[in-house]
This record gives structure tokens, sequence and C-alpha cells, in this order.
């Protein structure tokens, strides 16, 4: 018999995602307004004012501000989706994207009531933990996103938009593969079944993996271009910079766990032109937080502690 989670800390997690964003609301505010300068808002911001618009001639006030209702439009959509989409039933299944031993990612869009970004697809990983009971599977997975939702916003760090625990139902369980099917249905002993729960989460969706772009676009013998190379680093790089000044260890960079946004305007006989906008930094399944001297304190007993060398 499935045990009934601990709300509390189940709430206490959703709770992090709307205080993340209160103090870079009203700095972007402030921004727009033209009481403060644009470096004051947050690190993203640089980055944000370079890559998208450093191939067009729009002058750069208008780039900037540009960028900084775009930013607060992601807000606005981050802080609705966290605070409504707790169910399936807020989302409608588009395609599966990939499966694995641990779970399945799904394209999907929203369907909840006052959702204004109807074009926004997003990916939703369904996980599996159904040997798991209710308690065990709503923590199992926590860490994927747990020091996801803590970050302050970065534009090279996938966006998290909501996670909740609920039902495989119908809508869901024919995308799966085959063993997940099976698994995610319940059959006790009177034989009336019943779906099982699991962890959800929705992240923003990107195109492709950086590993696959490369493999697909630049297949040996190719020289990927140097320009994109140090477009790849500095996006990548300036990810990692934020994920240490914020004191948390990835501790899985891999060309798989990095996605990337394809340029649909892309002209290869351009050679300003690059096939590629954008990097994130995705799955943080393995994060963790360190202390003030970027090391990890990790658990070994029930009376002590061993701290591992410097990250």
């Amino acid at each position: 018999m499935l045990e009934q989670p601990n709300q509390n800390e189940h709430n206490e997690q959703l709770s992090l995602l709307s205080k993340r964003w209160q103090p870079e609301q009203s700095v972007i505010a402030s921004v727009l307004e033209q009481r403060l300068p644009p470096h004051r808002l947050f690190p993203s911001l640089l980055i944000k004012l370079s890559f998208p618009f450093s191939h067009t001639h729009m002058p750069f006030q208008q780039s900037q501000q540009s960028a900084l209702r775009q930013m607060q439009q992601e807000i606005e959509e981050q802080r609705f989706m966290g605070a409504l989409c707790k169910s399936v039933t807020s989302f409608q299944i588009e395609r599966a994207l990939g499966s694995g031993q641990y779970g399945a990612v799904l394209e999907v869009r929203c369907v909840e009531p006052g959702h204004r970004w109807s074009n926004n697809r997003y990916a939703m990983k369904v996980c599996f933990n159904f040997e798991l009971n209710t308690t065990q599977a709503q923590s199992a997975y926590l860490n994927e996103y747990a020091e996801l939702v803590k970050l302050p916003s970065h534009h090279n760090i996938i966006r998290f938009l909501c996670e909740f625990f609920g039902e495989v139902d119908d809508s869901i369980r024919p995308h799966l593969p085959e063993f997940a099917r099976e698994s995610s249905i319940v059959r006790p002993q009177d034989g009336t079944p019943r779906n099982r729960k699991t962890q959800f989460f929705v992240v923003e969706l990107a195109d492709e993996t950086l590993e696959s772009f490369i493999r697909r676009a630049y297949p040996p013998p190719s020289v990927i271009p140097t320009r994109l190379v140090r477009m790849i680093v500095a996006q990548v790089g300036s990810a990692l910079l934020h994920l240490e000044r914020q004191r948390v260890a990835h501790r899985d960079i891999k060309l798989d766990n990095i996605l990337v946004n394809l340029n649909s305007a892309h002209r290869p006989s351009d050679e300003r032109s690059l096939p590629i906008t954008r990097c994130m930094i995705g799955d943080f399944g393995t994060a963790c937080e360190l202390d003030e001297k970027l090391r990890l304190t990790i658990s070994v007993t029930s009376t002590g502690r061993v701290v591992s060398g410097s990250m």
C-alpha cells in the first residue's frame, strides 16, 4: 500500500521557486524604468545582450530593452507554471524525445488555463521509480531539480519551470518504453488496476544535445570552426563560473549534458554566421552544494562526516 507523501517537505521545495525570483523581478522593473544601470541586474544579462543580438542591426539600447523584457517574460512564465501546473492534466503530450533506465523525456505544451505562452514547448521528465513507495519515490529524484531550483537565473543554464508528483495516466503511458508501461500500473490482489504515482519535472526545451549536434554537423574528419568553439567555450564557461559563484558543483559536465538551440537563420557561406545560438548546462542529477572553500561534505556514518578534496 502506498504511503501518504510528506506534504510539508514537498511544499518546502515548491516554495523555493517563487522565492527565487522575487529580488530579480524588482530589479528588472528598475532597469526598465531606467533607475538602475543594466549591469546591476545579474550576470546573465551580459550574456543575453551579447549572443542573441550580436549579429543584428538592432541598436544596442533597443536590444538591451528587448533582452530585459524577454527575461521578465521568462520570470512570469516560470512563476505561473511553478504555482499552477501541478499534474499531468496541465500538459498535452506532443511526442517522446527519449528514454533510459531511469526515466523518459517528453515534449509537451502547457494547456493550463491562463497560460499565455502558447508557442512554447517544454521537456517533461517522467521518472521511473515504480518500485518505491510514495514517500521514497518523491525523494528519489529530488536532487535532479533541487539545486537547479535554488540557482539564480543564468542564460546558459537550463530553465526549471515546475515539478509535481502525480499519476502516470493513459495520456502518458503510450509514450513510455514497454517495460515502463507495465510497471506504471499497480495490480493489487482485488484485481482492480490503478495508476502508479511518480515524480515529474518540467524544464525548457532545447533543440538537441551538443554531442548529437557535433556528431551530426561535424562528423570526422570535419573540423569544427574556431569561432564556434570559442562561443561554446565562452557560454559553458560562463555557466560554470555562475555555478562556482553560487557554490554548486555540477559533477557531470559532458557533451551529452550540454544542450543547444539551433540558429534557424544560419548561412554556411557566411563566416560570421554560427549554427547554434545558445548553449545550456542541463541534468543536475549529480549536482551538490559546496562549502565556502568549494569543498563537498559527504555523510559516511551516523556519527561522522568526510570532506572531499577541493573541486
